[in-house]
């Protein structure tokens, strides 16, 4: 897959990521922020508990992998993409994730979640990957429902409890960069000990 992968915005004022960059009216610069792990890892993991969190979500990506969920993206949110140091004064709790597959070749939606039910227990999740876990299958085959379920959780996403806008991410499920995304992890795991 060829990359084409935007930075993370710096936050804004409100310790949140902005919802566009320049012109709101313009597609390019605009939320979903589509990154690379990579910079997920680097950006984010910048405390213990942020590293935690990452190490747990990387886990998180293995299983659905293991499972043959290797095409589609992620859309990442919550407080783990947020100042929330700054605005709560506390670290995040966990990563807020809606995962967008396209299904293994055989199975239907039915079919895999008999197979893997594990993957589809938010309270599992929560506990075994510190990730609040949340999929939308792509090829359901109606588009009219797809795009709902889009317009549902990008309207859900893009504003705080508050009603502040905000911007949330995107990360290519394919395994492809989870491999280095381990190794910078392990880095800065090894360059917090060292300090």
């Amino acid at each position: 897959m060829v990359a084409n992968y935007q930075s993370i915005p710096s936050w804004d004022a409100r310790g949140l990521l902005p919802p566009y960059l320049g012109d709101a009216g313009r597609s390019e610069g605009r939320s979903p922020y589509r990154i690379s792990l990579v910079d997920m890892v680097t950006r984010f993991g910048n405390t213990a508990a942020r590293r935690l969190l990452m190490s747990r979500f990387l886990n998180f990506r293995s299983a659905l992998h293991q499972a043959g969920l290797v095409h589609g993206f992620q859309w990442v949110n919550g407080s783990f993409v947020t100042d929330i140091m700054w605005i709560e004064n506390r670290e995040p709790h966990d990563i807020d994730v809606v995962t967008f597959p396209y299904l293994p070749e055989g199975h239907t939606q039915v079919t895999f979640r008999q197979a893997h039910p594990d993957l589809f227990n938010r309270e599992r999740n929560r506990t075994a990957y510190r990730t609040d876990a949340l999929y939308q299958v792509l090829d359901s085959g109606d588009i009219r429902y797809l795009a709902n379920r889009f317009a549902y959780y990008s309207s859900l996403w893009s504003h705080t409890p508050q009603w502040a806008w905000k911007g949330f991410l995107e990360l290519d499920l394919e395994n492809d960069e989870d491999a280095t995304a381990r190794l910078a992890l392990d880095q800065l795991i090894a360059e917090a000990a060292a300090r």
